[in-house]
């Protein structure tokens, strides 16, 4: 706990903040879900079943394959 609030202190990751809450409403479909969650990819998930379903859904591809 005390980390963080060193970092936040520091603003070490204020850029980063900064920037993902710029990116946030446009990513959120638009302001349409309340919250999401972005797994990476084009697919965003505004709803508990959402990511339920993709989570059981194994990736077709993972990192290193290419």
């Amino acid at each position: 706990m005390r980390l963080m609030e060193w970092a936040l202190r520091t603003r070490a990751y204020s850029p980063k903040v900064v920037m993902f809450q710029q990116l946030a409403p446009a990513i959120a479909n638009d302001g349409k879900c309340e919250a999401f969650v972005h797994l990476g990819g084009d697919n965003i998930y505004c709803t508990v079943d959402e990511l339920r379903n993709a989570v059981k859904q194994p990736p077709s591809n993972f990192r290193g394959d290419e």
